[in-house]
């Protein structure tokens, strides 16, 4: 007998599988230990998605108490076109100060609970990866109500759709953003210096990322939407990869490795620096002041434009040579 549920479930676990094979076993081939954890992590983030949902059902609900407001959002949330520039800014607020916050809050929380004060998470990256799992735990439980909802209202041809959409983004950007939260969480939680400061970009950052990305799907996917949304995921991309490869070959022995991160933050390089134990050498190899830590504008700086430390000796000078015609008489060499 055919139980929709089972089937919308074996879908939704489909593209959990993928990215858990893909950032657990391809990523992670020589540390098998993490998948066990990796596991458990990923039923901590089917219990956030649960979480996340009482709480924006409950706002959903009450959406029509805010009269004109209320209305022109489930007009949009239904198919429709906004009708007036005030539509698009309230859906904004709504995407941003509603479910990106309320969803990176729970994963937020999640994190802080079951990955934060584990100790078998000694490193950032295990900590990304934790958070990569509750990503996933996350998405796969969203993936459950999409589909059903989908089946029930469209069938297959709309089922099938959003199966398309939810594997090839939805999923993908959930771990991006749990990636991105528990990157800032790791270096909280191991580089004591700004740690506050690290603690808000973690919540911070993944809403931001979070609310463009749901400000354009609730508006309708199009090309110009997947072309931005295409832009946005490349840049993370870049910007996380080059932090991972900075994280990995900073000590002093692999400095020639190391890649300077894209959009450097002088507090976040300062954090990893203090941790690492880094020489002055490794530290002007990778194009900053050794004094304050402030970004080089070119290789061959003489000084550095925020404390003004002399960065490499001046250049050496010649002293000019003046050449002048001397005359010589008779009389001053003597007859």
């Amino acid at each position: 007998m055919f139980s929709p549920l089972v089937f919308v479930a074996a879908l939704a676990i489909f593209p959990a599988l993928f990215w858990f094979w893909f950032y657990f076993v391809y990523l992670a081939r020589t540390e098998k230990g993490i998948r066990k954890i990796g596991m458990g992590l990923f039923v901590a983030g089917l219990i956030t998605s649960a979480a996340a949902y009482v709480i924006e059902r409950a706002g959903f609900d009450l959406l029509p108490s805010f009269g004109g407001i209320g209305e022109s959002l489930l007009f949009i949330f239904r198919g429709g076109t906004p009708r007036e520039t005030s539509d698009i800014l309230w859906l904004a607020l709504y995407s941003f100060l509603f479910v990106a916050l309320v969803e990176e809050g729970v994963k937020y929380i999640g994190i802080r609970l079951f990955v934060f004060p584990s100790l078998k998470v000694d490193r950032v990256v295990d900590m990304i990866r934790g958070g990569v799992a509750i990503g996933l735990g996350f998405a796969t439980a969203e993936n459950i109500l999409y589909f059903f909802g989908a089946l029930e209202g469209g069938g297959l041809g709309e089922l099938a759709e959003v199966f398309f959409l939810r594997f090839a983004l939805s999923t993908f950007a959930h771990t991006l953003y749990s990636a991105i939260m528990a990157y800032y969480l790791g270096i909280a939680k191991f580089h004591v210096l700004y740690r506050a400061q690290f603690l808000r970009s973690a919540l911070l950052l993944p809403v931001i990322v979070h609310g463009i990305f749901n400000f354009f799907i609730i508006l309708g996917i199009n090309v110009v939407s997947l072309l931005a949304l295409a832009i946005v995921f490349v840049v993370l991309l870049g910007w996380f990869s080059s932090r991972i490869n900075f994280q990995a070959f900073l000590p002093a022995a692999e400095a020639k490795r190391a890649l300077l991160p894209l959009f450097p933050n002088r507090k976040e390089f300062e954090a990893f620096v203090s941790h690492e134990r880094v020489t002055y050498e490794v530290i002007r190899k990778l194009g900053f002041c050794p004094f304050c830590l402030a970004k080089k504008e070119f290789a061959d700086q003489e000084t550095c434009k925020n404390c003004n430390a002399r960065l490499r000796p001046p250049k050496s000078t010649k002293p000019e040579l003046i050449s002048k015609k001397i005359e010589v008489s008779p009389a001053d060499v003597g007859e």
